[in-house]
């Protein structure tokens, strides 16, 4: 709550222990189309006087809060396919299906903290309200990432996760011949990144 009421302090620009409309947009993303910002107003604007006390922000925010642990346990459940009350990293691999699986796979060794290979729902949960930066360690080096069964090598396959999904193959293909210097189809790192620089 003391994270709320510093938000709210922020937010409230001429400091008149009330926001405005234009006050409350400023807690909203940027992206945040205009019907949704005055959906939220209205929510958190409980005696409708066009303008939002610390009370009502805090109401807001703690309803906000609950909606959204509600609607993330939803998500896990839909992904849980044999409802065995953990995902797999098949299983949280749906719940990204746009995004390149070395992406993917970099948000599930974030995710499981207890580092056995499945992510419970307090572990979902946690990693849905975290907002601390991508961690830039080792372990997420896009060529670790991408070698799925951890040989020290690339196949082929393995080298397509790097690319997004709607990549054309033909690309994929020319690039990995490219890099595989010695045309034995696999990707060592050196063939990878020579030089060990950020690719790696």
């Amino acid at each position: 709550a003391s994270d709320d009421n510093l938000k709210f302090q922020a937010a409230d620009d001429d400091s008149s222990g009330t926001l405005t409309l234009a006050e409350f947009r400023t807690t909203l993303s940027d992206s945040a189309r205009e019907e949704q910002v005055l959906k939220k107003f209205s929510r958190a604007d409980a005696n409708d006087d066009k303008s939002i006390t610390l009370e009502e922000w805090i109401a807001y925010k703690n309803d906000d809060d609950e909606n959204e642990v509600q609607e993330d346990t939803a998500r896990f459940n839909v992904a849980d396919a044999n409802d065995d009350g953990f995902l797999s990293f098949e299983e949280f691999s749906t719940t990204r299906p746009k995004k390149r699986l070395i992406d993917i796979r970099k948000r599930f060794l974030k995710a499981d903290t207890d580092v056995d290979s499945q992510i419970s729902l307090s572990e979902w949960l946690a990693y849905k309200n975290d907002d601390s930066p991508e961690v830039g360690s080792g372990k997420f080096r896009k060529f670790d990432l991408a070698d799925l069964d951890d040989s020290g090598d690339l196949t082929f396959d393995e080298f397509k996760n790097v690319f997004p999904p709607k990549t054309k193959l033909r690309k994929i293909i020319k690039k990995f011949k490219k890099e595989d210097s010695n045309g034995d189809s696999l990707l060592t790192r050196e063939e990878w990144n020579p030089g060990r620089g950020e690719k790696s």
